[in-house]
C-alpha cells in the first residue's frame, strides 16, 4: 500500500498472524488513477518501489514460516489444510477473473453495478455507474453494457494460461490432444519470443 514499508507491514504482519486465521491473501496495490477518481489523490512517489514490494513479499514467507502457515505458488498465506493448499497439491486449483478457486468453470452470475458475470465461453459486464444502471433495469433490460463470446483460440489460450499459473506447468500432450492442435507450430511466434526473452536474460546475467 502507498507509505507501507517493511517496519509498518511487519507490524501488520504481526497482528494478522495473532488472529490465527486459516488463509490471508497477499496482494500487490493495483494504483490506477486514470479510472478511480479517489485514486488521484495518492502520490505516485508514496508507492512502494518494486524492490521494496518484493521485500514485503519476503517479509511475508519468512513470518509465515515460523506460524502455522505457507506461503503457497497462488500467492496467498495457508494453512496446510486450507482448501486452496489442498486443490494445489492435488493439481486441482482453477482461476477465474475474481482470483484462485477450489472449483472448476461454473457459471457466474453479475449482480451489481459493474459486476462481472461468465457464462459458457462468455463474459459480461454490468453499467458501471448507477444512472446506467437503473436505467437500464428500469427498461426491463439485463444492466450488462459490454461483453465477449470466446471462441476456440481464446478458449484454447485460456486454458493454457490457466494451467501455468495454477500448475506451474503445462502438458503439451494434452493440449495438442484436446484442440487438435500442433503445439510448436500453433504457437511457434509466442514459443521464439520465450526463447528471445531466455537468452536475453542469460546474456544480462553474464554481463
Amino acid at each position: 500500500m502507498p507509505l507501507q514499508n517493511p517496519i509498518t507491514f511487519n507490524r501488520i504482519l504481526a497482528s494478522v498472524i495473532a488472529a490465527r486465521p486459516d488463509r490471508v491473501a497477499v496482494y500487490n496495490y493495483a494504483h490506477m488513477p486514470t479510472r478511480f477518481k479517489s485514486q488521484r489523490r495518492i502520490k505516485s512517489g508514496e508507492l512502494p518501489s518494486p524492490k521494496v514490494k518484493l521485500a514485503l513479499l519476503g517479509l511475508a514467507a519468512q513470518r509465515a514460516d515460523r506460524s502455522r502457515l505457507r506461503l503457497h505458488r497462488h500467492g496467498s498465506l495457508c494453512v496446510a489444510h486450507d482448501a486452496l493448499a489442498v486443490e494445489q497439491r492435488e493439481r486441482r486449483l482453477h482461476r477465474n477473473f475474481q482470483g484462485y478457486s477450489t472449483h472448476a468453470d461454473c457459471d457466474l452470475i453479475a449482480l451489481g453495478v459493474s459486476a462481472i458475470g461468465a457464462i459458457g465461453p462468455t463474459y459480461s459486464q454490468n453499467a458501471r455507474d448507477l444512472p446506467g444502471y437503473y436505467e437500464r433495469l428500469d427498461r426491463g433490460l439485463l444492466p450488462i453494457v459490454r461483453g465477449i463470446e470466446m471462441i476456440i483460440d481464446d478458449l484454447l489460450r485460456r486454458n493454457v494460461i490457466q494451467a501455468l499459473m495454477c500448475q506451474f506447468e503445462l502438458d503439451i500432450a494434452v493440449i495438442e490432444s484436446e484442440y487438435f492442435i500442433d503445439f510448436s507450430e500453433y504457437f511457434s511466434d509466442e514459443l521464439s519470443e520465450l526463447r528471445d526473452s531466455r537468452e536475453a536474460t542469460r546474456y544480462s546475467r553474464v554481463i
